[in-house]
């Protein structure tokens, strides 16, 4: 079979969409976790949610490349060296001195196998043929782009009415529009993560946003306090609270 990634004829290996250190963060001792359900954010249980899986990739790209280069720094980032913490009274969760290049492909890289994938749990993202061959590129060459190439920012959810961070649970990709550019949004590693497809970046967002320099500025957010998750964007656009630069005419 042909490899999604580099296109050469190899022996295909069964590839998460989703690193598998994420799930692991929400399984229970008896290798059961717990997701998150839409309509009340009361966790359900789930079995063998460990088996999201397709077989995409070969072996070198999905190991040598994606894990050794990408998943293998947001790991450490995220869960070894704390980055993500346990419990914030902060109204925003301020992170500097990321590494560009291996934070931003690593969520391209999701992005992108959550494209491709045939699993129902992505089957809301959609990219195209051309976006999807553009991220391909990317991951490839090791090129993340400029900050306007898929806008990336989110927000830090907390468990209801806690200072505790909600870390653990993975929820199916949806997808939104706004100014008239589509943007997914994915959760895991105790965030939502936005996804701007395309090189326009959605103003509004910028102070948040992740920087060529490597600042990110999470929004903490309770989970409590919103309707619906999938209403979750629209909310935030409306109750940030930080100052908005606007270009100069």
């Amino acid at each position: 079979m042909k490899c999604k990634l580099c296109l050469q004829e190899r022996k295909i290996c069964k590839s998460h969409i989703i690193p598998e250190f994420l799930y692991k963060q929400g399984y229970d001792e008896n290798g059961q976790m717990y997701v998150l359900k839409k309509a009340n954010f009361k966790p359900k249980n789930l079995q063998h949610n460990q088996d999201v899986y397709e077989k995409l990739l070969c072996a070198e790209c999905d190991g040598k490349l994606l894990n050794e280069k990408y998943e293998k720094y947001f790991h450490k980032l995220w869960y070894l060296d704390k980055t993500l913490p346990t419990i914030t009274t902060s109204a925003f969760l301020e992170i500097p001195n990321l590494d560009y290049a291996p934070f931003k492909l690593f969520h391209l890289s999701i992005l992108w196998r959550a494209s491709i994938s045939s699993l129902a749990p992505f089957a809301m993202v959609s990219l195209g043929d051309e976006q999807e061959e553009r991220i391909r590129q990317m991951l490839l060459n090791g090129d993340p782009g400029q900050p306007n190439d898929y806008q990336i920012f989110g927000a830090l959810f907390l468990s209801r009415g806690t200072n505790k961070v909600l870390d653990g649970f993975i929820a199916a990709p949806t997808r939104q529009e706004y100014q008239g550019l589509q943007i997914y949004q994915f959760i895991f590693g105790g965030c939502a993560w936005h996804y701007v497809i395309g090189d326009q970046s959605i103003e509004d967002f910028l102070p948040v946003s992740l920087s060529a320099s490597g600042s990110l500025r999470l929004r903490v957010r309770d989970i409590g306090n919103l309707a619906s998750i999938n209403r979750f964007f629209i909310e935030d656009v409306s109750q940030m609270h930080f100052p908005i630069k606007r270009k100069s005419k």
